[in-house]
């Protein structure tokens, strides 16, 4: 009998182990999707653009972080990838794009190892505000930067690698010489 018993509440301790490991995951999503930082799973996503117009490429400054940047963001619930970029660029530099590429993903590992992918789109503006302006809670400064100078000068080797990648295409089009 001694035995049953042994065996009962070694099952039972596996039983509630595992019962509160998903316990613990389901508060940990249910926690960070109010928080609208995941959608359906364990990884942060956003969606961001690289805009060409005119041989340059626009950039945001954030404060917070005091780097430059490509401008992106987190998907809202129910968005898709391609909203979600073209909601990030309007609201982070004031102009209104449409896209003209497949995605270039992005990949890195942000706060306690939590894994973000950003899906990078070729964008050109469809309407050029008068000034360029962003939310200013995020972004202190907007610009149009050289290609080259943004494909060198940006804050993250992986953001001048999506910028390199998508806008060598873009240069081919307007390029005489491929004519």
């Amino acid at each position: 009998m001694a035995s049953d018993g042994a065996k009962s509440s070694k099952k039972g301790r596996k039983k509630s182990a595992r019962a509160a490991a998903v316990q613990v995951t389901t508060k940990t999503r249910r926690r960070h999707a109010e928080r609208g930082r995941y959608v359906n799973a364990p990884v942060d996503r956003a969606a961001g653009g690289v805009v060409c117009h005119d041989g340059s490429v626009l950039v945001v400054h954030r404060p917070r972080y005091d780097d430059w940047t490509l401008p992106k963001g987190h998907l809202d619930r129910g968005e898709t990838w391609e909203e979600a970029a073209l909601r990030e660029v309007r609201e982070e530099t004031g102009v209104r794009c449409a896209i003209t590429s497949a995605p270039y993903p992005v990949s890195y590992l942000i706060r306690d190892d939590v894994p973000k992918l950003v899906l990078f789109y070729l964008m050109v503006p469809t309407k050029l505000p008068k000034r360029l302006a962003g939310d200013p809670s995020e972004v202190d400064e907007v610009a149009w930067w050289d290609i080259a100078d943004a494909v060198r000068a940006l804050s993250y080797e992986s953001e001048r690698n999506a910028c390199s990648a998508l806008t060598i295409p873009h240069l081919r089009r307007r390029s005489p010489a491929a004519s």
